[in-house]
């Protein structure tokens, strides 16, 4: 074979290789492409969060932050000021603090800002490095924080199988539509609730769950704490550290380790100017049916525990 005939076979290999690589990349990128826009498409409480809040921001009083705890357990319309629950599942303090950063040019008339702060909560890891990270996205995509988690996969939706997977079942579970107008998830309704995880024993796992982290972000979490005091310090506002109601058997299932860190946490802030502590993790006013499950408030528990802090607490 000549030369001219070997570089003309070669030049054929090389396009017959392309196409195969095409042949091979453009399912792929239509597949992925296409489940983007289908994912993005579907309501999220996210998107719904931001524009709830962007609408009535020049009228809020009160802010609500945290994770799940605050999320079902703040029902806005239940306390006098006019409020929004700005939690977020699995959210954590440093998101908190992120969150308030952003939103404070926005709220004129903010005075009180509410931060969920319990055991689990003090021990997570960032959300971008925790076992929910995927969660870390819908920041990205949805509200107008920075950046959240440096990986390119943070800013995709179908970069995560679990979070798709979650997203789209709760789609067609129909729970799309379950924030309402002031943020509250109110999906923990006593018809959903399984009495069956009321055991010792499902406690102790949803224990041991918020301690899996051990101490290792503590400190991390303390000083995202302090970061928003401060925060409210400077611009006159009152935070109010909020732990909700538990149900016996989880808080009696915590590890020391936990309970001590959490105390001491709350502890620091309890004399402090501008703040509030209300820690209502133990509270005996709270019955079986105030509970969704051992560490989460349903929609009727969640109602008295709002009507308590208006009434207690001036919220």
């Amino acid at each position: 074979m000549s030369a001219e005939q070997r570089q003309q076979s070669d030049k054929t290999d090389r396009r017959r290789n392309m196409v195969h690589c095409l042949c091979f990349i453009l399912p792929l990128l239509v597949f992925f492409g296409g489940g983007e826009v289908m994912l993005r498409s579907l309501p999220n409480a996210y998107r719904t969060k931001a524009h709830g809040l962007a609408e009535k921001a020049p009228d809020v009083e009160t802010l609500v932050l945290g994770a799940s705890h605050t999320l079902m357990g703040i029902v806005p319309s239940h306390l006098s000021s006019m409020a929004y629950n700005l939690a977020s599942v699995s959210q954590t303090l440093d998101l908190d603090s992120t969150l308030l950063v952003t939103y404070l040019p926005r709220l004129p008339r903010l005075r009180n800002v509410v931060v969920g702060v319990d055991a689990g909560i003090l021990f997570d890891a960032p959300l971008a490095e925790g076992p929910e990270a995927f969660r870390a996205t819908y920041y990205n995509l949805y509200m107008p924080t920075p950046r959240v988690g440096g990986k390119l996969k943070n800013g995709f939706e179908m970069a995560s199988y679990t979070g798709a997977k979650e997203k789209l079942t709760a789609y067609l579970r129909g729970e799309g539509a379950e924030i309402d107008g002031e943020g509250w998830y109110m999906g923990y309704t006593l018809e959903k609730r399984d009495a069956s995880v009321f055991t010792p024993v499902v406690a102790a796992a949803r224990a041991d769950y918020h301690a899996s982290h051990g101490t290792d972000h503590l400190c991390r979490n303390r000083a995202a704490l302090a970061g928003i005091y401060a925060i409210c310090v400077q611009r006159g506002l009152n935070l109010v550290i909020v732990s909700t109601p538990t149900h016996p058997l989880y808080y009696k299932s915590l590890p020391e380790a936990l309970t001590q860190a959490c105390n001491e946490t709350l502890a620091a802030f309890r004399d402090k100017k501008n703040a509030v502590v209300c820690d209502y993790s133990r509270d005996c006013r709270f019955e079986e049916e105030d509970f969704f499950d051992v560490d989460h408030l349903s929609t009727r528990g969640a109602k008295k525990f709002s009507d308590i802090l208006r009434v207690e607490r001036g919220l």
